[in-house]
């Protein structure tokens, strides 16, 4: 488990300025608006504001530091002692009284010089002792700082050579950064940022492998594991067909919280043009609705279909509903297909899509005469569809 020092990036004996400076910084870069509302987001949030909280208070981080360095103890509490009888008096003899010797000035200047001599001679030794101790603390912490810097050169010359992964894992093997070391806590974050702007761009160009191989060099981070990493290596994954990945990365967001129409629709998505399992893709198609039309109650009430139009429904949405009932199609239920169809139809009226697949149901249960009517209305708004042998 980190210590608040660790979340915070910084060493054991940064100033508070170094304190708040990690804070400002680390703040940016995982607050919860950033993440689109990630859990995991949050709670390193949380972390980094807990060991803020601790490490900003002169207090409470003395008492931090204590804790840090020598951990919890009790002092156990000693037993009572028995009592004990009182002594009887004794008769002592009294021993006999000598005339001391009177100190002359001259001898007790003596002594006084000798126990000035033997102060000082010790403090000397003191303090030599101190310098040699910060001396020696001074050459080790010298030669650590010259061997990071090489470290460090190693790192850029790394970056250098487009080796990205070595070299972030150089700059993570220095751990915490001393006070003098602000140049390399800025390449640690620039390194980082590079590596998901490249994976970024990658996604955009529909490099799917070369997206995932820069994602990947950022698992081991806090940002590598935000939500919409997550979501863009699940989308490539299922762009190369690695769809086990895939739903690998699914099932993780969903034990999340991650349970919104997005995420059924493309687990549907990867069931069905995937795995070619229409009945699983259907599962979840139904679930995506389910939430979708909770959604379109919450805002309009129980009279959605009524109050609703195309234009406050998302296009994913929409899309959502002609991937519905295709599934019902594909596993034959076709009535619950032309169902599904209704309220589509009329929202979104100009849409082939809704009377290509009510053409496909009408056809497979045998109504010919009203397959044809729909597929002339598809062919009418732009489908590009043959027309079957029983409308010639």
């Amino acid at each position: 488990m980190l210590n608040h020092y660790q979340i915070l990036e910084i060493p054991e004996d940064a100033s508070l300025e170094v304190i708040k400076a990690a804070f400002k910084r680390l703040a940016l870069r995982y607050h919860p608006d950033k993440h689109m509302g990630d859990p995991m987001m949050e709670e390193h949030f949380k972390e980094i504001n807990t060991a803020y909280q601790t490490l900003s208070n002169p207090y409470s981080k003395h008492k931090y530091d204590m804790s840090l360095r020598y951990g919890s103890f009790d002092i156990p509490e000693q037993p009572a002692a028995a009592p004990q009888p009182r002594p009887r008096p004794q008769y002592r003899p009294q021993p006999p009284v000598y005339e001391r010797e009177s100190i002359t000035s001259k001898k007790n200047l003596k002594a006084t010089l000798y126990a000035f001599l033997f102060a000082a001679v010790v403090g000397l030794i003191f303090q030599v002792g101190i310098w040699v101790v910060e001396h020696n603390r001074a050459v080790e912490r010298a030669q650590l700082l010259s061997e990071r810097r090489g470290l460090f050169g190693e790192a850029r010359m790394a970056f250098d050579q487009n080796e990205l992964k070595e070299s972030l894992l150089i700059i993570e093997d220095m751990g915490m950064f001393f006070e003098s070391e602000t140049d390399m806590r800025a390449y640690k974050d620039m390194l980082l940022n590079n590596i998901l702007t490249r994976a970024d761009e990658s996604m955009k160009k529909k490099r799917y492998q070369a997206a995932l191989n820069f994602y990947s060099i950022l698992d081991n981070f806090p940002v590598g594991r935000s939500l919409n990493i997550s979501l863009n290596k699940a989308e490539a994954n299922k762009q190369i067909g690695n769809y086990p990945e895939a739903i690998n990365i699914y099932q993780q967001l969903y034990i999340n919280g991650y349970k919104n129409v997005s995420f059924y629709t493309e687990m549907g998505d990867v069931y069905e043009s995937g795995l070619n399992d229409p009945a699983r893709a259907l599962e979840y198609y139904e679930k995506a609705t389910a939430v979708a039309t909770k959604d379109y109650e919450a805002i309009f009430g129980k009279a959605y279909p009524i109050l609703v139009s195309a234009k406050y429904i998302p296009l994913h949405h929409y899309k959502l509903f002609m991937k519905l009932a295709n599934a019902h199609y594909l596993i034959g239920d076709y009535e619950a297909s032309l169902k599904s169809l209704v309220w589509p139809k009329i929202i979104w009226p100009d849409s082939s899509m809704n009377y290509t697949i009510s053409g496909k149901c009408h056809l497979a249960i045998g109504n010919q005469q009203l397959a044809c009517k729909e597929f002339d209305v598809a062919r009418e708004l732009g489908a590009k569809i043959q027309t079957p042998s029983p409308c010639y």
